[in-house]
């Protein structure tokens, strides 16, 4: 039971940051087109 949230825990954390890293790289990349880069 514990070793399975501790991974749970890991696999949540380790989403939300390439969530937050792929929606940072969207938003870069959308601002690059929209100013005609």
């Amino acid at each position: 039971m514990v070793p399975k949230a501790s991974t749970r825990r890991r696999k949540t954390i380790a989403g939300a940051k390439i969530g937050r890293v792929s929606q940072a790289t969207k938003v870069a990349q959308a601002v690059r087109d929209a100013r005609g880069g």
